[in-house]
């Protein structure tokens, strides 16, 4: 394609006017023709300038990008360039419609204005996948009314297009968005506290909801080979002393000072959600299992499966050696990362890892080193990974700086005189040494004396042997499986598909808002984070997809690029002095067409004219 300008002149007045076209040139049998791609108007640029514009609008119409887009002037002229043309197009295919059909005034151009804009375009994604997944029949299955059925389509996909709070979320279904519009029954108006009813609806029929979502999800994307597991946990604001799930322990987010609520997640290899369950805050890991591997049997009974068994993947954090008996029990194919520290057993094979085991190369051009340790029952799989390597041993290091601080505090105490009694210093010694479990391993501890037996100073020895082997193992770590028919690699990169439920409780935290809570009741706490759950099948589904076509976007991009597309009132006066309200949809920018086009999505709101006033 190439830019052509052409002038013309007025016969009448002798003015010259000069205007731009994106011309292509086309092959007719044996001759070539040139044809017009698009009207340009007047380019404000220099001429050197065209061969890159016709490139970045080449690559507009494929789809695609240019690298001449980087020039702000180049990209400004694009832009204008192809909105014109989209909307030219669209204009002359519903021309013949409005022509037989149309509805034909004089209008008083001067009283056009608008009014009532609402979002529209991140509606239309969320309602679309919510439609899609068929929730609305899932929950038609389990008695939900019509009314009760609308509600909660609008909270779920609330929570994915706006997430926040359940009073959050009720003050946005009465601001700017098209959702009720998109919506069957009229939720605009809806008072506060069905919203808080609806979720907890929702949750008493949560075992129905995943069952009849996990099948509709086997059916739309079939071909799940991997169930991962793993619980998080999300902080309270405020005390929540009335709330039997908010408890103290391990959070995962370093907030030690508040109360917690944990989240089992069961995931497939492509990031689609299976099953959940609501644990109080202190919920040990490995009690967690028993429930997921009865959902997973209650999957199995629906004919999910009808192949192979998906394997069961968990991190070391579940996988005890009791939970491993318990999920073979189960018949289940099972990947874990060993609890105990099985990679002290095998510490001279790590000493030689770069020479001798495999280097493979992953995604991110790391370089990880496997080597086959199997035996006739289990394959097991050693491994080092540099980038953890280099993570294991920074954190290392702050941790022995923060131990070392900690005894040189305690020496120069016992060196002025302030403690003297050795069982005393031993005491403190033992409660340092609990809270620097790992680090306090490498090193001896050793109170002096003098002849009257009183403590003079305290000395912290290394134990070289402790640290040369800590410093072997950054990095390291066993892979076991039950699964005869993988090899060392395959292994490996299943197991690092325990990401996507990582990735999945990423989501959830900071897309989804799954945190922070300020529910003072356990059910409504728990109906809360069902209600990110819900909303996650929905962002799990349009990421899926969008990978599929080879798009990386994220969905906060998504939201974000589709936010100018609206749902406005225009409002004009024809020559009758009649007010006419017209509801439309504005016209999609290319770069929203092109994600409605990528992810199937249509808009189904009409047109809808009407009288209003006669001035």
């Amino acid at each position: 394609m190439f830019i052509r300008e052409k002038t013309t002149r007025n016969r009448s007045t002798g003015t010259s006017y000069t205007k731009h076209q994106l011309v292509r040139s086309v092959r007719d049998g044996s001759s070539v023709r040139q044809e017009i791609v698009m009207e340009l108007g007047k380019l404000d640029i220099d001429r050197s300038q065209w061969k890159r514009l016709a490139h970045a609008l080449s690559m507009r119409l494929s789809g695609s990008d240019s690298m001449f887009e980087a020039d702000d002037k180049i990209r400004e002229i694009a832009d204008e360039a192809i909105t014109n043309y989209f909307f030219v197009q669209g204009s002359k295919s519903e021309r013949t419609e409005i022509l037989e059909s149309g509805d034909f005034q004089s209008i008083d151009l001067s009283s056009v204005s608008a009014s009532e804009v609402k979002s529209l375009g991140p509606e239309l994604l969320a309602t679309s996948f919510y439609d899609r997944l068929g929730m609305g029949k899932v929950l038609g299955e389990c008695g939900f009314t019509d009314k009760e059925a609308a509600l909660s389509k609008a909270v779920i996909c609330s929570r994915l297009i706006e997430p926040g709070s359940d009073l959050s979320t009720w003050r946005y279904l009465g601001s700017n968005t098209a959702l009720p519009e998109l919506i069957d029954q009229s939720i605009a108006s809806v008072p506060k506290d069905p919203v808080y009813l609806i979720a907890d609806t929702l949750y008493e029929n949560k075992d129905a909801i995943e069952y009849g979502l996990a099948k509709r999800e086997a059916e739309l994307y079939p071909g799940a080979r991997l169930f991962l597991f793993d619980l998080t946990n999300a902080y309270f604001e405020g005390r929540a002393l009335g709330n039997d799930l908010a408890h103290y322990g391990h959070s995962k987010e370093k907030r030690y000072d508040c109360t917690l609520v944990s989240l089992a997640l069961l995931v497939d290899d492509r990031g689609l959600p299976i099953y959940s369950r609501i644990y109080p805050g202190n919920q040990s890991e490995p009690e967690t299992l028993a429930d997921v591997l009865e959902s997973i049997k209650d999957l199995l009974k629906l004919g999910l499966f009808t192949e192979d068994l998906p394997s069961v993947v968990m991190d070391r954090g579940i996988a005890t050696r009791d939970n491993i008996e318990l999920v073979q029990s189960y018949g289940l194919p099972y990947l874990v990362i060993e609890r105990s520290d099985k990679a002290k057993k095998y510490l001279d094979e790590f000493k030689e890892a770069r020479t001798s085991f495999t280097p493979i190369t992953n995604s991110a051009d790391e370089t990880i080193y496997l080597k086959d340790a199997s035996d006739t029952d289990t394959n097991r799989v050693l491994c080092i990974s540099e980038r953890r390597g280099t993570k294991e041993q920074a954190i290392s290091y702050q941790g022995t700086a923060r131990f070392i601080a900690d005894v040189e505090r305690l020496a120069k105490s016992v060196r002025a005189g302030n403690y003297v009694k050795p069982k005393t210093i031993e005491r403190r010694i033992g409660r340092l040494c609990n809270v620097h479990r790992s680090i306090s391993r490498r090193y001896s501890i050793e109170v002096v004396t003098d002849e009257n037996n009183k403590a003079t100073d305290v000395i912290l020895r290394e134990k070289q042997d402790r640290i040369d082997e800590a410093k072997t193992l950054y990095g390291a770590y066993v892979i076991e499986t039950n699964r005869k028919d993988l090899e060392s690699e395959e292994i490996w990169r299943l197991y690092m598909t325990l990401t996507k439920v990582e990735g999945a409780f990423r989501a959830l935290k900071s897309d989804l808002g799954l945190r922070p809570i300020y529910h003072h009741l356990g059910r409504r706490t728990a109906a809360h984070l069902f209600i990110s759950v819900l909303a996650y099948h929905l962002y799990s589904a349009i990421t899926l997809t969008l990978s599929e076509a080879g798009d990386t976007r994220s969905i906060s991009t998504i939201l974000t690029q589709l936010k100018t597309h609206s749902r406005l009132t225009v409002m004009l006066t024809d020559d009758k002095a009649q007010v006419h309200h017209l509801r439309i949809s504005s016209t999609p920018d290319p770069a929203q067409r092109k994600i409605y086009e990528i992810l199937g999505v249509k808009d189904p709101l009409k047109r809808q004219k009407k009288i209003v006033a006669k001035l």
